[in-house]
């Protein structure tokens, strides 16, 4: 997935990963095996 928003400016790469797997709630991401991610500033 591939996203670029305003709100991960100041994050690291982790906390930025973090915010997208609360984003997708606990269940979710449970169900999931490998998501690759994409995540920066516009």
């Amino acid at each position: 997935m591939v996203i670029r928003s305003s709100r991960f400016e100041g994050l690291s790469r982790i906390a930025r990963h973090r915010a997208v797997h609360k984003a997708l709630g606990e269940d979710l991401v449970g169900q999931i095996h490998a998501l690759s991610m994409d995540l920066a500033t516009p």
